[in-house]
């Protein structure tokens, strides 16, 4: 994989990051405490630095490559270059304003009911999972001395849903030339890039409030607040696609300083159009609360873009540094199937597809991929890098220690996995209490009658129509077993987080293919943890919380392989891919397999067949990164 072929997976990357900050935005709604932080003060204050971050970045940056791509197109016109340079680019940011204001119109043509006549004050508070509805049509989001929502109607309950969904319709139309300008602002920058990503993200945020918050207070359905924001989600990648298509891989000068000034149009005016009114709006009066919110997003990005250039033989990322992105990415991405899996009990409907035969299939295909990845894969580099490490020696000689010094290491990650399950046990022995094995969610209305489930199974049979009930001692013995298994599952973490950043910082391929083998155990994972404490508290909150607890253990592990590859030496990266292929080896033997077993209940053919699948899959999909060269 080429310098060129990274910026574009860094320049997709990033805008995937930006994209999702609107179902971040969204997430509000999940909670009350959650509800209550989105104060119009705070929504004013985090537009107003998003404007002051785009507004700054499109003029000062993007603007500024459009004009230098142009003098390298006009290069054989010396005498007139600067001003060609700026007549072109000045055009572009032109085209690039019609283009808003086009799709402005558009939107305003397509949604014709986006701003209704309704007062400028919602109010929302401490409800129970059924509300009483309420929200106003602006989207305005009441401070927590409120308590308690305004009563609606019918036809006030569906105006407000309507409204919501013309939202989303229009924030998605509105969210494409967003995606153009991440994905062009980080194909040739990665780091104006991350910079753009900081502007748009916060700038999402507050959109996917002002989505989501109007369909959950009319409808009372979290489902269908955070579907919408995912629809808006997708739209920005379509922008990006739409990039990707004009800048392509091909390096032109005309073709780019095109495209840089039409982001520059496009950008500054959405900051103008959009994101500064909506934070006046929000702001109520409190000019300050705009000014220094865009003063402050400016000055953060100069003091960013000012480090980036001082340190910029350092900052510019070759195709190692670009990989060490992309393995963190991956990281990312396998840890966050942990809190994915534990948002299985936010709808009853999700909490039934979590059965027993469903968990075992997922491991199964999880431990075939990861014993696949760590064996055929890992402890082959783990030889290979011994073999230029010993070159010295004749061929027999260099092939023998090789192969002891991967062995060794090998042995050294088995004993690794054996000695945090001993601290885990001696940490958490109450994690392995005596209680029932078989547990069953079903048609349980928002406050459950739990029911206690040691191995964390959640029946698939809809026909029972009730959670068994349990006094306080069960209830509490039941989320004390799933914190301790969230913390038991986070020290396991760490493991999985090495070896996902140490197949991925030299082998982008490799190290894909680990994640999605740790990201289907994650989501496993993630049903173990959150289950037991929603049963036992009735809060979805919390179970999802001590899932993200366990997320985060897999970053710690990450930045510890970080440390350890840092350095280029061979000997380095083969003591770490044996240990490595010896942790995940033993965890998939230890504890991915045994876990699989006990969910298949018998049915043995379930992990087995999912077993193959998981090593067919990675020895195809290998095959196919190795054809084209990744």
């Amino acid at each position: 994989m080429g310098e060129t072929e990274l910026y574009v997976a860094a320049a997709f990357q990033l805008n995937a990051v930006a994209a999702v900050a609107t179902v971040v935005g969204g997430l509000v709604i999940c909670s009350n405490h959650t509800l209550r932080l989105a104060t119009p003060k705070a929504l004013a204050t985090t537009l107003s630095i998003s404007g002051g971050v785009t507004l700054f970045l499109s003029l000062m940056v993007v603007f500024g490559y459009s004009t230098i791509e142009f003098a390298r197109h006009f290069r054989d016109s010396a005498d007139t270059i600067v001003g060609k340079s700026w007549v072109a680019s000045t055009l572009c940011l032109g085209v690039g304003i019609i283009i808003v204001y086009s799709v402005g119109f558009v939107v305003e043509k397509l949604t014709p009911g986006v701003d209704p006549q309704t007062p400028k004050q919602p109010v929302y508070s401490n409800v129970r999972e059924s509300q009483q509805g309420n929200m106003q049509e602006s989207v305005y989001l009441a401070s927590p001395q409120d308590e308690g929502f305004i009563k609606m109607d019918e036809t006030a309950k569906q105006k407000l849903q309507q409204m919501g969904v013309l939202s989303a319709i229009a924030i998605a139309l509105h969210n494409i030339p967003s995606g153009i300008a991440t994905f062009t602002a980080s194909v040739e920058h990665p780091r104006i890039g991350l910079a753009m990503v900081m502007g748009v993200g916060l700038h999402n945020i507050a959109e996917g409030v002002a989505i989501a918050a109007p369909v959950y207070f009319a409808t009372g359905s979290k489902k269908r607040g955070i579907m919408w924001c995912l629809i808006a989600c997708i739209a920005e990648h379509l922008g990006a696609f739409i990039a990707f298509g004009i800048v392509g891989k091909e390096e032109n000068n005309f073709t780019e300083g095109i495209v840089y000034g039409i982001v520059a149009g496009m950008m500054a005016t959405t900051a103008m159009k959009e994101i500064f009114p909506t934070a006046y709006m929000y702001a109520n009066g409190r000019i300050h609360l705009v000014s220094n919110g865009g003063l402050l997003g400016m000055v953060l990005m100069a003091i960013s873009l000012s480090f980036f250039k001082h340190n910029q033989e350092q900052a510019i990322m070759m195709e190692k540094e670009m990989h060490v992105a992309t393995a963190f990415q991956l990281n990312v991405a396998a840890a966050l199937a942990t809190v994915v899996g534990g948002l299985v009990i936010c709808s009853q409907r999700t909490l039934r597809l979590a059965t027993p035969m469903a968990l075992a299939t997922t491991l199964g295909i999880s431990g075939g991929v990861t014993i696949f990845l760590s064996l055929m894969v890992l402890l082959g580099y783990s030889v290979l890098e011994f073999s230029i490490t010993f070159d010295d020696n004749t061929d027999e000689t260099n092939t023998g220690l090789s192969w002891l010094a991967a062995t060794i290491c090998l042995g050294i990650g088995i004993v690794i996995v054996y000695c945090v399950d001993y601290v885990v046990q001696k940490l958490t022995p109450a994690a392995d209490s005596q209680t029932p094995k078989q547990s069953t969610g079903s048609d349980a209305r928002e406050s459950p009658q739990p029911h206690p489930l040691e191995n964390v199974y959640i029946a698939s049979p809809p026909q029972d129509h009730g959670f068994i009930r349990m006094n306080e001692a069960a209830k509490e013995k039941l989320q004390q077993m799933g914190i301790l298994s969230g913390i038991a599952i986070a020290l396991h973490n760490i493991p999985s987080g090495i070896a996902t950043f140490t197949a991925g910082v030299e082998h982008p391929s490799v190290g894909l293919a680990m994640a999605i083998g740790v990201g289907l155990h994650n989501l496993a994972e993630g049903v173990a943890v959150a289950a037991p404490v929603y049963f036992a508290t009735g809060s979805k909150c919390k179970g999802i919380a001590w899932c993200i607890v366990a997320a985060v253990a897999e970053h710690f592990g990450a930045f510890i392989a970080f440390a350890a590859v840092n350095d280029d030496g061979h000997s380095h990266e083969a003591a770490l891919y044996g240990i490595v292929a010896g942790m995940m080896t033993t965890t998939t033997l230890k504890e991915i397999f045994p876990t699989a077993y006990v969910y298949a209940n018998g049915r043995v053919h379930l992990v087995s067949s999912g077993v193959l699948i998981g090593m067919i899959l990675m020895a195809t999909g290998l095959s196919f990164f190795q054809y084209v060269g990744v």
